[in-house]
């Protein structure tokens, strides 16, 4: 895993490198506060861009995605962005049960109890470019795309024990590890609204085709009456496609 993460901060460093020439001629655009083309300096052909993934669930977001903006014209607008997601929760349940022997007088209780571990970490780089509309509403269309990679990392511990049996140890632990990393594209379609000079809200739908490769390993190890056992499972899948649609809305601050 710390090889895919250095390999991908690699590649940002190659991507942020390309294209560092503005250009600075026909810069127009045309701003919320007049019908009329103004020239448009320097300092506000560049912008960060904070989207929110999944934003109309109206539930927890599912990751956040930072952008840096560049407009080389009016129209067009090459834009390097990094989306994060993860998290690490636990979640413990009691679950009893009753067991009778050849005598239904004859049985005896027994209460487990499971707790589950999981943390989970995924990154995606993408580089794309976009052409805008033209009008004189503070109100204009974005669409285009563009290459992008990605990786993910899991780990999940399932820890159960028993009360009834007399050893301390849990009688069965669940650990299960799983990685992946994809190649992609990316196509994007949007709608932006410059409230203010430096500032914009955006309305986005993308969809993204992605060959991902993934690994990943089960072990089992159980402890019933001081009998230890192990069972591990690895398994891993050739490069399959995958396709995933989102939902994003963010804020642009130009600069």
């Amino acid at each position: 895993m710390k090889k895919i993460v250095v390999i991908l901060l690699i590649i940002v460093v190659a991507l942020l490198g390309q294209d560092n020439q503005l250009q600075k001629e026909n810069n127009t655009l045309l701003w919320p506060d007049s019908t009329e083309t103004c020239t448009k300096s320097p300092e506000l052909t560049h912008a960060i861009q904070l989207q929110y993934i999944e934003a109309f669930r109206f539930a927890s977001f599912d990751g956040k995605t930072l952008s840096y903006k560049r407009f080389e014209s009016p129209e067009k607008e090459i834009r390097y962005s990094l989306t994060l997601d993860g998290g690490w929760s636990e979640d413990t349940r009691d679950s009893e049960s009753q067991y009778f022997f050849y005598d239904p007088d004859s049985s005896y209780d027994e209460t487990n109890t499971r707790v589950d571990s999981r943390n989970q970490f995924s990154i995606s780089i993408g580089r794309y470019n976009l052409r805008h509309t033209q009008s004189a509403s503070t109100v204009s269309w974005y669409w285009g795309g563009g290459p992008s990679i990605s990786g993910s990392f899991s780990h999940n511990i399932r820890n159960v024990r028993s009360r009834y049996v007399e050893y301390e140890n849990p009688i069965r632990i669940e650990d299960t590890s799983y990685w992946s990393a994809g190649l992609g594209i990316r196509g994007i379609v949007g709608m932006e609204w410059r409230v203010a000079k430096p500032l914009s809200i955006t309305v986005e739908y993308n969809t993204s085709m992605t060959f991902r490769y993934s690994e990943s390993k089960h072990e089992t190890t159980t402890n019933i009456d001081g009998v230890v056992s192990s069972v591990t499972k690895a398994e891993s899948s050739s490069p399959r496609a995958y396709l995933t649609s989102k939902a994003m809305l963010g804020l642009s601050f130009y600069f």
